[in-house]
């Protein structure tokens, strides 16, 4: 097995004395060339730490001498980084005094108004066909402007300028909807000529057709519902009157319900996956020619909750298999027994790829008990922010567990203070960008886990060190109520936490995962604004774990739905793993979403930035 770890050979790293042996201490770099543990060895020198001090001081002096500010970055990323991000607070500032001074000349145009000017007797008329004299010019001719709708056949009509090569064509998906086309059920549309319009013009003759033209059009069918008839035969013995038998009806979603698992998939997903409250389905449906009263589609979600319970702890058992797991929190209002709304919160966990499955918890308040409660069987890395109630996990001896910070959160902070500290912040952006570029490197070159942490290790880690260096010199200078400070301290808190994802190629970078299934969450959460009870909380949290994994793995969720209730009734236990999302997306590649819908609404890389105080 290739080894992956950093290495430091005949050397302490804190020794005050020189070296004395002639023989340097290597640091092994791993990289993936191969089955064979390989690396590259550079020399490294053993000083002390006054001697490095003397050093960044030696370094300091000869940048000032030489007209280099020396509170700068040496690495040429960062300082690539920082000239982006001055160059952007600089066309923000441009466009705030642009929008500021344009708003002051109409404030000095509102209260300097001039005297008002009379009507002159030459200005044309606003209505000319009504009043046509009052439209006439001062020699007495009507001017009449030409058509702009018939042009002149001498004047050629003007074609739109070609683009040129550097400008990249707006593409508008038609070559996904050619395919779409092609798989469509048709209905051909004949149009023929009548007996008088097939008359040659010349001799009279009947025309026949010698070809045909084809063009195709989409058109849009209405939902049918269909009524479905359950048949159930009854047997008796000719011989034995009294031995009765009737053939039993498959098990249903909702036992002695109205509702068929295509309709009940058809209101969970529009509601979870499409934001539509039960109200606004409700006058969907009479539009189909069906009245449900939004309290009968309430009460049918109530059932699917409760029938989705198994299904969801396997799902939260293969969860915690994961090597991380990345949660965080989400508010919502929830409607209690007294009629007194409460702020309550779903409570989404992510696991790793090999076990992609999201589940959604939910609870009344924000304490440190839900976290602990679901991560208590759990060993492994978590990916958090920086709320304190996550900090009692990490103190579990047993099922040890090592956090990993997000610098999505860092880069929040550095970004609200760019208006307090614009030249610190904008230093501190480029750290940051540097950072992600490396990740963002990383992925677009597909590299695998072993890669990706040699990667990390060659040229994050100095990043890392240098920007943790400023950090704790940019904290002594600034002051104490400024934003600027309090990013300094949230970054030099989660240090530790922060630097953890150097350690392994697969932890990420950022907890943006969770972040966007909180905005899933949350563009539902405006629609249908609250939750009806705690008890429907709960419930509508399992079917929330079942419709953003869907998200997560790009499929339809309506597919998936619909299998789940139709054979979840009736499967046993021991075959629950069928209906897991990622294992039934395997057997069902037809439900994954088309690439072009990959990435775009649902699957957006970046969260959309949080406002205060959400």
């Amino acid at each position: 097995m290739m080894n992956t770890d950093v290495s430091l050979s005949n050397a302490a790293p804190n020794s005050a004395a020189p070296r004395s042996d002639d023989a340097a201490p290597t640091i092994v770099i791993p990289v993936n060339r191969g089955p064979v543990d390989t690396g590259i060895r550079i020399p490294v020198e053993k000083v002390s730490v006054d001697e490095l001090h003397r050093r960044q001081a030696a370094d300091a002096e000869a940048r000032t001498d030489a007209g280099l500010d020396p509170k700068l970055p040496n690495d040429v990323r960062v300082l690539q980084g920082l000239v982006v991000q001055l160059l952007g607070l600089l066309g923000e500032y441009r466009q705030q005094a642009a929008e500021l001074r344009a708003a002051h000349d109409a404030l000095l145009r509102r209260l300097h108004r001039p005297p008002r000017v009379d009507w002159q007797p030459d200005q044309p008329a606003l209505f000319a066909e009504v009043h046509p004299a009052a439209a006439a010019t001062p020699d007495d001719t009507i001017v009449t402007p030409p058509a702009a709708s018939t042009p002149s056949a001498a004047e050629p009509t003007p074609t739109p300028a070609e683009p040129t090569p550097n400008q990249k064509r707006k593409g508008h998906g038609r070559r996904s909807l050619e395919e779409l086309l092609r798989t469509l059920p048709r209905k051909r549309c004949e149009h023929p000529l009548s007996d008088a319009e097939l008359g040659c013009p010349c001799c009279g003759a009947p025309r026949r057709k010698m070809g045909e033209q084809i063009t195709h059009q989409l058109e849009y069918v209405p939902a049918r519902l269909l009524c479905l008839e359950h048949v159930q035969f009854t047997y008796s013995c000719p011989q034995c009157p009294e031995h009765i038998i009737t053939a039993p009806k498959p098990a249903q979603p909702i036992d002695r319900g109205l509702a068929g698992p295509g309709l009940l998939a058809l209101v969970t997903a529009s509601k979870l996956d499409d934001y539509v409250p039960l109200y606004r389905q409700e006058l969907i449906l009479a539009r189909a020619g069906l009245f449900l009263a939004r309290s009968t589609l309430c009460g049918w979600m109530m059932s699917l909750g409760k029938l989705v319970e198994p299904l969801v702890e396997r799902m939260r058992q293969e969860l915690l298999q994961s090597r991380v797991v990345q949660t965080d929190g989400t508010s919502v209002q929830a409607l209690l027994e007294d009629r007194r709304m409460q702020t309550a919160y779903f409570w989404p966990h992510l696991g790793d790829c090999q076990h992609p499955q999201v589940i959604v918890e939910f609870s009344l308040d924000k304490t440190k008990e839900h976290p602990q409660r679901f991560l208590a069987d759990y060993s492994g890395y978590v990916q958090v922010d920086a709320y304190a109630g996550y900090d009692n996990c990490f103190t579990d001896t047993t099922r040890p567990k090592i956090e990993v910070g997000c610098w999505s959160h860092v880069k929040r902070y550095f970004e609200d203070a760019r208006e307090a500290a614009p030249r610190e912040a904008a230093t501190a952006l480029a750290y940051i960008q540097a950072l992600f570029a490396i990740e963002a490197r990383a992925k677009r070159q597909r590299l695998a886990e072993t890669e990706v942490l040699a990667l990390r290790q060659r040229e994050a880690v100095p990043i890392l060190d240098e920007f943790h260096t400023w950090l704790q010199q940019a904290r002594l200078a600034a002051l104490p109520k400024n934003p600027l400070s309090t990013g300094l301290g949230y970054a030099l808190n989660q240090w530790q936490a922060l630097q953890r994802y150097t350690e392994a190629g697969f932890l990420s970078i950022d907890n943006n995962g969770t972040e966007r299934i909180n905005k899933l969450i949350a563009r539902g959460r405006i629609n249908w604004l609250f939750v009806g009870s705690p008890r429907a909380g709960e419930r509508l949290a399992r079917l929330l774990s079942l419709v953003v994994t869907c998200r997560r793995l790009h499929m339809d969720s309506f597919a998936y739905l619909h299998d789940v209730f139709r054979r979840l009734p009736s499967l046993p236990a021991s075959r629950l793993d069928e209906l897991l999302p990622n294992r039934w997306l395997a057997e069902h590649p037809e439900a994954s979403h088309p690439p072009e819908r990959q990435g775009h609404g649902h699957g957006d890389p970046s969260p959309r930035r949080r406002r205060r105080g959400s």
